[in-house]
């Protein structure tokens, strides 16, 4: 049984609101109303995004373009999200920032899966118009089950191609 997407909804300082979603993105899942997130700068939170299916990426994108922030910041994006990100066209408006994102890792020595956060200006760089994207991952990375170096579980041209096309 899958997870129904739910949300909590935090007003920050000034003109900004964050919402943080959890569990799965699909033909089931219910987006707070634009109109109701009247707000300059919107941060929405994906940490606890575990699925995204065909009919949940067309009502996220419906979703996105009616938002009607000037600013919307995408932070703890999971490999599902960057999966999209790089394979959907308009799946992210103009509009949107990415300010983290996860990078799936693998310990060959003890069969561990894992995931590894990349923060904007630390582990990455956006492009701009002015310079290419830059993706820098700090080798190695221990496991945090048996201290061996982690390998990442994705090919990183495609896993980090949406950094270039922003």
């Amino acid at each position: 049984m899958s997870k129904s997407l739910s949300y909590n909804q935090t007003p920050k300082e000034g003109s900004t609101l964050r919402l943080e979603f959890f569990g799965n993105i699909d033909e089931n899942s219910r987006f707070p109303a634009p109109k109701n997130l009247n707000t300059n700068n919107l941060i929405i939170d994906l940490n606890n995004i575990t699925m995204i299916n065909s009919l949940g990426i067309r009502a996220w994108t419906r979703w996105m373009k009616e938002l009607p922030a000037k600013v919307i910041t995408l932070e703890h994006c999971t490999p599902p999200i960057v999966q999209q990100m790089n394979i959907v066209s308009g799946f992210l408006p103009q509009k949107a920032v990415i300010e983290s994102f996860y990078v799936p890792f693998y310990c060959d020595h003890c069969d561990t899966e894992s995931k590894v956060l990349m923060l904007k200006n630390k582990d990455f760089t956006p492009k701009t118009s002015e310079s290419e994207a830059k993706v820098s991952i700090k080798s190695p990375i221990p496991c945090s089950n048996c201290d061996a170096e982690r390998e990442i579980d994705t090919l990183e041209n495609k896993y980090f191609a949406f950094l270039k096309r922003r």
